[in-house]
C-alpha cells in the first residue's frame, strides 16, 4: 500500500471539527524535522505525540499567566528600547535600511534577554553569529551543529541556575519550567514526588526552551519586519497608529502602561492584519488516529492519513475577506470583528493544540511596534520591492530583502 494523500481543507465548519469538535481524533502534528532523531528536538510540545503533549502542556502553560507575563514587560520595553538606540546610529547615516535584517537582531535580543539577563544581540558580535545558527535550523529538516549550539546554551542556563538557585530570581520561560519541577519535589507528598507525569525532564525542559527562543525569534522578525513595510506603503495607518500611541504615553513617564497598551485597538488591528497576510508558521497539519467520516461531505479520512489546514490560502480568500491583498487593518477594528468567520483566522492554531504562548507573543509585537513606530516613520523608498521577491527553503518562506526608508521623528 502507498502513501495515502494529503487532504487540504478549507472549509471554516470541517476546520471547527478537526481541530476541536473532533480533536480526540486529530490530537497529532505530523513531524516537520522527519530526519531528526534528536532526543532534544522530539520532546518538544510542537512534536510530541498525544500523550506526551497532555503531560507537558499544562506545565508549560503555567509559564504564561496573566501576572507572569506582566512581569516581562519592563525587559521587552528595554529591549525595544536598545532598538530604537540601534535605529538612532543607523539613520545617522542613511536613509533606507534593510528591516529583515535589522528586526532579526531584535527577535534574538528579546528571546535570548529572557534566558539570559546580560545578553544584548546589538552589542555583541553574536547579533552576527547567532541569527545564522537559526536561519540554518529553520531552513533545514536539522541542522546538527545549529541544535547542538542552543541545546549546550540552555543547558548551561538550567545548570547554573541548578547550582545558584538562590543566588538571584529569574522571570525567564527556563526558569519557570525549573520552578514548576522544584515546587512539585518540595510541596508534593511522596506519591506525586515520585511521579514522572507531573514532572519535566531535564531533556523537556531544554526542548521546550529551544522551542520557545526559536519560535519566538523568527515571529519577532517576522512581524516586525513585515509591519514596517505595510506602514511605508500606508502613510495613512501609520499616522493613525502614530496618534494612538502617543496618546496613550503617560504624561509622566512618556512610557507606556501595560493596561494602556493591551487597550489600544488599532495597534491590535494592525498587528492582526500583518499576521492574516504573513503567517508566521508552517500550514496546520494533524494526522487522524482512527477512520473519520468528514462531516457530510462524504469523505473518509483514514487512519494515519495527514489533514492540512493551508492558514495562508483562508486568510487571502476574497470569500472571507474582501480584496485579500490589500492592507487593511479596519478588518480588525472591534466594530469589525463580528463580521469575521469563525475559523478563518489561524495565525496562532485552534482548539486545544493552538500556539500556548499567543498572549505572550502578541505583548512582544505590540511593545515593539509602539517604540518603533513612536520614534520613527516608515516611508517607501527606491529600493523598496513592491511586491516583495522571496526565497524559498524547505519549511519557510523568506524575503529576499525589506527594505524601507526610514527617518527620526522630531
Amino acid at each position: 500500500m502507498g502513501k495515502l494523500p494529503v487532504l487540504n481543507v478549507v472549509d471554516p465548519e470541517l476546520i471547527k471539527l478537526i481541530l476541536v469538535k473532533d480533536f480526540h481524533i486529530f490530537p497529532n502534528r505530523s513531524k516537520v524535522w522527519k530526519k531528526c532523531d534528536d532526543s532534544i528536538r522530539n520532546s518538544d510540545m510542537f512534536h510530541m505525540g498525544y500523550d506526551g503533549w497532555r503531560r507537558v502542556r499544562p506545565i508549560v502553560t503555567t509559564a504564561f499567566t496573566t501576572s507572569k507575563i506582566r512581569k516581562t514587560y519592563a525587559t521587552i520595553s528595554a529591549c525595544a528600547q536598545r532598538c530604537t538606540e540601534y535605529l538612532d546610529i543607523l539613520t545617522t547615516n542613511e536613509s533606507d535600511l534593510d528591516a529583515w535584517v535589522v528586526f532579526e537582531k531584535l527577535g534574538l535580543d528579546v528571546m535570548a534577554t529572557r534566558q539570559k539577563s546580560n545578553f544584548n544581540a546589538f552589542r555583541e558580535f553574536s547579533a552576527i553569529i547567532l541569527p545564522q545558527f537559526v536561519k540554518r535550523l529553520l531552513q533545514t529538516s536539522a541542522d546538527t551543529k545549529a541544535i547542538e549550539y542552543f541545546v549546550d546554551f540552555i543547558r548551561h542556563i538550567v545548570s547554573q541556575r541548578r547550582q545558584h538557585n538562590h543566588q538571584k530570581s529569574h522571570n525567564d520561560f527556563t526558569q519557570l519550567l525549573m520552578d514548576a519541577i522544584q515546587e512539585d519535589d518540595i510541596n508534593g507528598n511522596a506519591e506525586n514526588t515520585s511521579d514522572k507525569s507531573k514532572r519535566l525532564s531535564e531533556n523537556e525542559i531544554i526542548a521546550q526552551s529551544l522551542q520557545f527562543i526559536l519560535a519566538g525569534y523568527s515571529s519577532i522578525q517576522e512581524v516586525l519586519a513585515y509591519t514596517s513595510y505595510h506602514l511605508a506603503l500606508n502613510p495613512g495607518a501609520q499616522q493613525r497608529l502614530y496618534d494612538e500611541i502617543i496618546g496613550a504615553m503617560d504624561s509622566y513617564t512618556e512610557n507606556i502602561p501595560y493596561d494602556r497598551l493591551a487597550r489600544l485597538p488599532y495597534l491590535d488591528a494592525v498587528l492582526s492584519e500583518t499576521l492574516r497576510q504573513h503567517l508566521p508558521a508552517l500550514p496546520l497539519a494533524r494526522i487522524a488516529s482512527t477512520d473519520y467520516k468528514l462531516g457530510e461531505t462524504g469523505v473518509t479520512i483514514k487512519a494515519g492519513q495527514q489533514v492540512e489546514i493551508p492558514a495562508y490560502v483562508i486568510h487571502h480568500s476574497p470569500q472571507f475577506y474582501p480584496d485579500p491583498f490589500k492592507y487593511d487593518p479596519d478588518r480588525f477594528m472591534p466594530q469589525n470583528k463580528s463580521k469575521l468567520v469563525p475559523y478563518t483566522y489561524l495565525p496562532f492554531g485552534a482548539g486545544p493544540r493552538n500556539c500556548v504562548a499567543t498572549r505572550f507573543a502578541l505583548l512582544i509585537d505590540k511593545v515593539c511596534i509602539a517604540h518603533v513606530v513612536r520614534r520613527f516613520r516608515f516611508y517607501r523608498c527606491p529600493q523598496t520591492d513592491v511586491p516583495i521577491h522571496y526565497k524559498r527553503f524547505i519549511h519557510v518562506m523568506s524575503p529576499k530583502r525589506v527594505i524601507v526608508g526610514i527617518e527620526a521623528r522630531l
